[in-house]
């Protein structure tokens, strides 16, 4: 759902989402993974990198990851310009 939701463009019920699969499952890192690019839609990259941070601790090798972060990494910059 929370797929369906940053689809739509509605963050903030993605987030809602992913935080009470988070609670359900709190080592479903795809939901970090949600939960950290709908944190860069909304332009909150802090929140976003404490996301991926978080999934990162479940699966520290996953690629999703590492593109999240370097997303928010990137817009971060582009916001500094």
């Amino acid at each position: 759902r929370a797929m369906c939701y940053m689809k739509l463009q509605a963050p903030d019920q993605g987030i809602r989402d992913c935080d009470e699969c988070i609670k359900r499952k709190p080592d479903f890192v795809k939901a970090y993974i949600r939960k950290g690019l709908m944190f860069i839609m909304k332009k909150e990259y802090n929140r976003a990198l404490q996301a991926f941070d978080e999934g990162s601790k479940h699966d520290p090798n996953n690629a999703e990851i590492k593109d999240g972060m370097k997303k928010c990494y990137q817009a971060m910059g582009t916001e500094e310009e």
